[in-house]
């Protein structure tokens, strides 16, 4: 069974309810007409197409008009989701019945197995030479022209190894089949209660002799993973810490250059409005007085300020999170509403539109989408 689960969402809760309200009722129990998330949940499927569609990765763009949050602040990207995943809720939206579809060659199973672990292999040597600060230019062209897969892990894994013979015949189909059946061995595997948590994966021991405890050294053991696959751990829990550090560093410039401008701005607006009886936008833009000039000072550091997060955004230096934290949202929010008029002041009043045209159209900054 493939489940979902949403956070509360006005939009998503009309257009999936409304459409199929009198088919809920009569099939699904709800506890709460005011729960704060909404469960979708579809049946299990042996069908290759059900999991993954024919292009490279089986991968699309969301459509933001049904899904509107799904998409990248920083870098302004469209979440990219599982194509198959993805009709079944264009199904459900528009409440068409699942027609069942023929059955694909075991070939195409193999293939599929094949491209993701061929790809997953080329994701994780492309990070790899990231971390390790490659200044080889190669990397980059590359970028610009083979395509890279867009799956990467996330939330938490739990790994269960299992004493079993060795298969070494259709390899992809047997994979496949395994992750179907996996409930079953997860259930069991749960039940043993011999449990070991590798939370620092940066200090993951490379051998029995470097393990804190034989638990950790035994678990990895069985789990067949070698030195080279540890490292590969390692490295990844590194990466992890660097983003941390870089969003630390963050912190601390934004209380040095940020919070101080910020404040100054603030009492530049109530200035204006209190002694001149107009907008601080106004003020800014005709530029008479000392204060407007310190002003446009503010405005120039608070821009670089900025810029800097959005970069380190577009380079993902910073954690995954990052862009959903409360503290950031807030102070995001909070800058634009209070430097983007003067930056649009700027404009006009340069007359940068005759040549640009509307600041909306081409000149506004990305820092503010």
């Amino acid at each position: 069974m493939i489940l979902f689960v949403f956070k509360e969402n006005e939009y998503l809760h009309s257009r999936c309810f409304r459409n199929v309200e009198h088919y809920i009722s009569e099939n699904f129990k709800t506890s709460s007409e005011s729960a704060a998330y909404l469960v979708i949940s579809f049946p299990g499927s042996w069908f290759e197409t059900d999991w993954f569609v024919t292009k490279p990765f089986g991968e699309t763009k969301i459509d933001l008009a049904h899904f509107p949050l799904l998409k990248s602040v920083g870098n302004d990207e469209t979440a990219l989701v599982n194509q198959a995943f993805l009709n079944r809720f264009d199904r459900l939206f528009k409440f068409f019945s699942i027609i069942s579809e023929d059955s694909i060659r075991d070939s195409v199973s193999c293939e599929f197995y094949s491209t993701v672990m061929k790809n997953a292999a080329t994701v994780t040597r492309h990070v790899a030479c990231n971390l390790m600060g490659s200044t080889n230019l190669l990397l980059e062209t590359m970028t610009n022209f083979v395509e890279l897969s867009p799956y990467r892990p996330f939330r938490t894994y739990i790994f269960c190894n299992a004493k079993r013979f060795t298969q070494l015949s259709e390899v992809a189909n047997e994979s496949i089949v395994q992750h179907l059946a996996y409930e079953a061995e997860l259930e069991e595997s749960l039940g043993m209660q011999n449990v070991v948590y590798l939370n620092k994966l940066d200090d993951l021991p490379l051998s029995l002799g470097d393990a804190p405890n034989t638990d950790i050294a035994t678990a990895l053991d069985s789990l067949g993973l070698g030195v080279r696959a540890r490292l590969c751990l390692r490295a990844a829990g590194e990466l992890e810490k660097q983003k941390e550090r870089n969003e630390e560093k963050i912190k601390k410039e934004i209380q040095k250059k940020a919070v101080a401008s910020m404040r100054d701005l603030e009492e530049y607006k109530a200035t204006c409005e209190k002694n001149k009886g107009k907008g601080y936008y106004d003020a800014f833009k005709v530029q008479k007085e000392e204060k407007d000039f310190q002003a446009n000072v503010k405005r120039l550091v608070l821009a670089g300020v900025w810029d800097e997060i959005i970069e380190m955004l577009k380079r993902y230096k910073l954690p995954d999170e990052f862009e959903g934290k409360k503290e950031w949202i807030e102070l995001g929010t909070r800058f634009r509403r209070l430097v983007e008029p003067l930056d649009i002041a700027n404009y006009y009043g340069h007359l940068k539109n005759e040549d640009t045209g509307p600041y909306m159209n081409k000149a506004r900054p990305k820092r503010y989408r």
